[in-house]
């Protein structure tokens, strides 16, 4: 069944004469057809009937009467459920045979006919043209203004950007890299060149699609701190290998995504893995800081490749000497991180500014005693005022000061030895009292 023919019956039903229309055009669109123009009468007033292709029926009829001359021009899809109208009106004015043109005015409904917005301009303009739910508005041959769902001037583009797929609305003939097709829809990474042609017009689009990819790990800042896997619905190349779905990445390193499509489209993202570092001394375990500094022996450990001390492969093997350190770690793809620390000597067992009758301490390192080269354990008993001076590559890094003192106290010392003469006294006399005696 023809188009008109479904239109001349339907308007039978509803008393309406295709003599009473002058149509002005029809559009088939989600399995409707819409017919457009205005009624034949003095007044023109602007119909639009929508009917289902497969029941006949009417969906509905909308007819505008603004007490001009109003005819509907041209009807544009701006979203799935939703239309614009264009309104051309003219007013009789006296003296005059034809009406005269008075404005051009945007009429949108919904699927139901219910007037949503409108918008009125004040120009006639040459043709119009619906592509990507905007309608085209041509003033002159090369000039065009592009109206969105919301009735706002948008900016004339013609090029395109989209992540996964491109639909594109339009109406006329459509061509994808010059190939003619039905519909587009394109689901491919790629570049591609869309040619609309309406109304012997063309309308050319430079439409770019990106892979939808997505990267699951937990992350901070920029980068991961653990495993990654990659979901995506592209073929995806990982450091030059094909991905493998559901394989996880858990090696620290730099990891380069490329996805490749048509016409040499080529998309690329990186993404980094960092690694965990961590030190422990003899008792504790601590996250590893670039800069940090140590008084006691460590040992170094990581999930990196490898790692490198002062230029020197290492295997997380204790780090004992007193010194400055470069720490490198290398991961995949030649990331490199280099990091520093330091051991210095210290000292357990004294507190600087302190008086002992005897002191044990011990030395992490080398240090000079009052000028005098010691390491390790120290007793001192010995009365005295002493300088203890940590020694770092050559210099002093730290100093204490202490003393010995003497274990009598003052006023103890005179009351015994007071009674220690009064007592040897008191013996010498018995002695002599003694021989007088015999």
């Amino acid at each position: 069944m023809s188009i008109i023919t479904i239109f001349i019956g339907l308007l039978s039903i509803f008393s309406v004469s295709i003599n009473d229309i002058n149509v002005e055009d029809q559009y088939i669109y989600d399995n409707k057809i819409f017919t457009y123009g205005s009624f034949v009468d003095s007044d023109n007033d602007g119909v639009l009937i929508v009917n289902d292709i497969d029941t006949n029926e009417e969906v509905f009829r909308f007819i505008y009467d603004d007490h001009h001359h109003e005819y509907f021009k041209y009807l544009a899809v701006i979203s799935e459920d939703e239309y614009l109208l264009v309104c051309e009106k003219y007013s009789d004015i006296d003296g005059l045979a034809m009406p005269t043109f008075l404005e051009t005015e945007l009429i949108k409904i919904d699927c139901t006919g219910t007037v949503i917005d409108t918008i009125v301009l004040n120009e006639k303009y040459k043709s119009y043209y619906n592509h990507g739910y905007q309608l085209i508005l041509q003033e002159s041959d090369n000039t065009f203004v592009k109206i969105n769902r919301e009735l706002k001037r948008v900016e004339d583009t013609m090029t395109l950007e989209f992540t996964k797929e491109f639909i594109f609305q339009f109406r006329g003939e459509a061509f994808v890299n010059g190939e003619f097709t039905e519909s587009i829809y394109i689901y491919q990474p790629g570049y591609y060149q869309v040619t609309i042609i309406e109304n012997e017009h063309s309308f050319i689009y430079n439409v770019t699609i990106n892979p939808e990819l997505y990267l699951i790990g937990e992350k901070q800042n920029d980068y991961f701190v653990s495993s990654v896997k990659i979901i995506s619905s592209s073929i995806v190349y990982v450091n030059d290998d094909v991905y493998l779905v559901n394989t996880l990445f858990d090696e620290p390193g730099i990891y380069e995504i490329k996805v490749y499509g048509e016409n040499d489209y080529i998309y690329t993202e990186t993404f980094l893995i960092i690694p965990i570092i961590t030190y422990s001394t003899q008792n504790e375990n601590y996250d590893f800081i670039d800069g940090i500094v140590v008084n006691e022996p460590i040992t170094i450990s990581s999930n990196a490749t490898s790692m490198y001390l002062n230029g020197h492969l290492y295997n997380s093997e204790i780090i004992d000497e007193i010194n400055d350190y470069e720490l490198v770690i290398y991961g995949v793809n030649h990331m490199q991180y280099r990091l520093s620390f330091s051991i210095l000597p210290s000292v357990t067992g004294l507190t600087n500014n302190t008086d002992y009758e005897s002191v044990d301490f011990c030395i992490y390192g080398q240090a000079l005693l009052n000028g005098e080269i010691v390491t390790g354990d120290v007793h001192i008993a010995e009365q005295g005022d002493y300088v203890l001076e940590l020694m770092f590559k050559g210099d002093v890094s730290e100093k204490y000061y202490f003393s010995i003192i003497s274990n009598d106290i003052s006023g103890e010392s005179t009351h015994n030895f007071n009674f220690n003469y009064i007592f040897g006294f008191i013996i010498v006399i018995g002695i002599v009292l003694f021989y007088r005696k015999k």
